[in-house]
């Protein structure tokens, strides 16, 4: 028996499939979801590694004073003179809170960057340029962290550590690593986000004139 040129099961098939697109959107907007999630995710993490990178500064910069105010107060003779170490401190801190901050830095698009030129060929010139300041940003990212984990095992196999107070290098390479690995995964979020914004087809509303 037929059903307008169709068996039985043909007809039930034909009735509960789907068009395509029916399946397809959602799961677009179910890995757009995802995505904005993950990267939601990496910029709170390299929002904290930023704020961690400042105390670690601030604790340096307040080492200082106090080395400072204690070198000041022993010419005195009322003091216990300056704090020892308190230049290796300050290095390992700067070391550490620039690798801490560039994460944050690229998110935010605070680098320095020469747009003039640029500016004047359009949005879509822009988002290009960018993607490829991206891409290299990208790639310099990823050689230093690179060089920083191999110098990091080189320290650690040798024990090295600082002169005055005897502070493990590899510990410094450690914390300056994961700063450069959440500035890698923030150029790449970055870059991601300016291609999907290339690829993305402008919309153009429909100006109607009264006359």
């Amino acid at each position: 028996m037929t059903i307008d040129g169709m068996n039985k099961e043909e007809h039930m098939e034909a009735a509960q499939a789907k068009p395509v697109h029916d399946t397809i959107a959602p799961q677009r907007a179910e890995r757009k979801q995802l995505r904005v999630r993950l990267f939601h995710r990496i910029e709170q993490a390299c929002q904290l590694w930023c704020v961690f990178g400042g105390i670690i500064l601030v604790v340096a910069v307040g080492i200082i004073l106090a080395s400072i105010l204690g070198r000041f107060l022993a010419g005195l003779g009322i003091g216990p003179g300056s704090i020892v170490g308190d230049n290796e401190l300050m290095e390992a801190a700067c070391v550490i809170a620039a690798f801490a901050f560039l994460p944050w830095c690229q998110l935010k698009r605070g680098h320095v960057a020469v747009d003039i030129l640029v500016a004047r060929l359009g949005p879509r010139a822009g988002l290009l340029a960018s993607a490829i300041s991206d891409m290299g940003m990208l790639a310099v990212a990823v050689l230093i962290a690179w060089r920083l984990f191999a110098n990091l095992l080189e320290k650690h196999a040798y024990g090295e550590t600082t002169m005055l107070l005897d502070i493990p290098t590899s510990l410094i390479y450690a914390l300056s690593f994961v700063g450069c690995i959440f500035f890698v995964l923030a150029c790449f979020v970055t870059l991601a986000n300016n291609l999907g914004a290339l690829t993305t087809r402008p919309r153009y509303k429909n100006i109607m004139r009264s006359n």
